[in-house]
């Protein structure tokens, strides 16, 4: 992956402290985390507010790669060919995958397994990470 020089942040923290409801609230506030986290403003209140989400947002990442690992064992033990798409497939296009926030896990399936992808998520499955157990929902 290509890095590419980023300019210095120029904000004061009055600036930060009203954007980050903002980044809060459209799932952005681990990327702003990232952008401040070397800068003098990563010790003011704001920032904690984005450093917490990238650490929930760092749980949920392992999560929902556990949940994915689960449905492409299951996949492969009823001999269902499946194609990772979107959120967790681009999520390995930035530095962490904890920047990239997830909902669900978009798989394409070839269209004869179809009705057998749907019988096998229809099994209630659970993923347990960190000693927290999360279902893992079909939907």
């Amino acid at each position: 992956m290509a890095q590419y020089d980023v300019p210095p942040l120029q904000m004061t923290e009055a600036e930060l402290d009203t954007v980050t409801p903002l980044l809060y609230d459209s799932g952005t506030a681990a990327l702003g985390w990232h952008r401040l986290k070397n800068t003098d403003l990563r010790t003011s209140a704001a920032a904690e507010v984005l450093h917490q989400a990238y650490r929930l947002q760092s749980i949920q990442s392992e999560i929902h790669e556990q949940k994915i690992e689960k449905v492409f064992r299951l996949f492969r033990e009823a001999k269902i060919d499946g194609l990772l798409a979107k959120g967790w497939a681009s999520a390995g296009m930035y530095s962490s995958r904890a920047l990239r926030p997830y909902g669900d896990i978009d798989i394409c399936v070839r269209a004869e397994h179809v009705a057998l992808a749907e019988e096998v998520l229809a099994i209630p499955v659970r993923v347990t990470v960190g000693g927290f157990s999360s279902p893992l929902f079909r939907g």
